[in-house]
């Protein structure tokens, strides 16, 4: 019997009910959706997605409407957010909640799946289902590949990893790149090795298809009003890239589960407001605040107001709108819409960039870029518009262009 008779039914299996469990809502109603709308005082005909129309400014008739457009194939997308790795490489954190993830069957046989699927969905190229297939059927131009140092909850993802999955002779499309890449930092024991965790950041940043780096102080419990993490910022400063923050809460910890005292803590680890310190200091660095500060946990502590009013204040923060925007936790696109209307009229749409957040999964990449396409469609967004969210407003900030051909120079 061949290998592949078995591994493909393994890997439908597990695809099936991990999409599944990626799309299906969460129980209704949205505590983030109706409390951001309330605390803006928004009409409620932005609860509804199909009317979304309605209300919306109405760009002038010469310009091109994206809902228009019968061909979307010339439209660039980047994708600021896909993981690499393995299941097995995860934290117990981020192995417990996949585990969940998935109905019915037995822990012992989800985790088979799930190691197993693991090395072809969340490979960067991958037999069968890898990302860059998965990439390539959504039609996404270049994906960003996210280094990550998260030990107890999604893992590693190893600086050299990256590396070697970006020099891969396979990581081409149409002449340029497939996959780019931002670069974690390794924090553990900060005090006695931030000197090597810089110097490994530094050499990393040296190579032309890494474009950033990538910090997720939630799944390490660390403050981001904490100065000591400056050092990151310096480098960043020095070689010119963005830096991309997890800004929202996590499924993977809830505030329900800690202590008064823990909550309070814990917050300080993706609470917009305390990074603002660290923005107003280093202007001269690009901020990313990824997911907009959404609480995914629908308890209490949405940011995306607060969000898109530092756009406003600061031209060095940048709007990712990665995840939030799943039907899980936004059935009818109705948050999604909202967030694309307040940019628009806070004048910070071109701050607005693409991401899914979407790895592992078959077609999710293409399921979450159809969604947010839909819904600039339904706030009528023009074709111009969508090409700023969807890769212009990102790649401004890039050290390279990814869509050029090889080989690449800076810009």
């Amino acid at each position: 019997m061949k290998l592949s008779r078995v591994i493909l039914p393994l890997l439908l299996t597990t695809s099936v009910l991990l999409t599944i469990a990626a799309f299906v809502p969460q129980a209704l109603p949205s505590q983030s959706l109706t409390s951001v709308l309330q605390r803006q005082k928004a009409p409620r005909t932005l609860l509804g997605a199909a009317t979304a129309g309605e209300g919306t400014p109405q760009p002038p008739k010469e310009v091109t409407l994206l809902k228009d457009l019968r061909n979307l194939r010339d439209l660039k997308v980047v994708d600021m957010h896909q993981h690499f790795g393995s299941f097995e490489d995860m934290g117990e954190l981020g192995k417990k909640h996949l585990t969940e993830e998935i109905p019915v069957l037995p822990d012992f046989l989800k985790k088979f799946l799930l190691k197993t699927s693991s090395k072809f969905t969340a490979a960067p190229y991958g037999s069968f289902l890898g990302m860059k297939q998965q990439n390539g059927f959504a039609r996404i131009d270049v994906g960003v590949m996210l280094s990550v140092y998260a030990p107890k909850t999604w893992g590693i993802a190893s600086q050299e990893s990256l590396i070697k999955h970006l020099e891969d002779p396979r990581n081409i499309r149409d002449g340029h790149p497939q996959f780019v890449g931002f670069s974690g930092v390794n924090m553990t024991d900060w005090d006695n090795s931030k000197e090597i965790a810089i110097a490994n950041l530094s050499k990393t940043l040296e190579h032309p298809l890494v474009v950033g780096i990538k910090l997720a102080f939630i799944h390490n419990n660390f403050a981001l009003d904490d100065r000591r993490y400056d050092p990151i910022y310096q480098t960043a400063a020095k070689y010119g890239v963005p830096v991309y923050h997890h800004i929202g809460s996590t499924p993977l910890q809830k505030l329900s589960d800690k202590t008064e005292a823990e909550r309070e803590k814990f917050r300080r680890t993706y609470l917009v407001e305390f990074l603002e310190p660290a923005i107003q200091r280093y202007q001269n660095v690009t901020f990313i605040l990824g997911h907009m500060g959404f609480d995914f946990n629908d308890e209490g502590d949405d940011r995306l107001p607060e969000v898109i009013e530092m756009a406003e204040r600061y031209p060095n923060v940048l709007l990712e709108i990665s995840a939030f925007g799943s039907c899980k936790f936004d059935q009818c696109g109705s948050y999604l819409d909202w967030v694309f209307q307040k940019v628009k009229q806070k004048g910070v749409l071109d701050r607005v960039v693409y991401g899914s957040d979407m790895s592992g999964l078959p077609l999710v990449y293409a399921l979450y870029k159809r969604g947010v396409i839909k819904s600039m469609k339904r706030v009528n967004y023009t074709v111009a518009e969508a090409e700023q969210v969807m890769s212009k407003n990102l790649i401004r900030h890039f050290k390279i262009d990814p869509l050029k051909p090889f080989p690449h120079k800076e810009t």
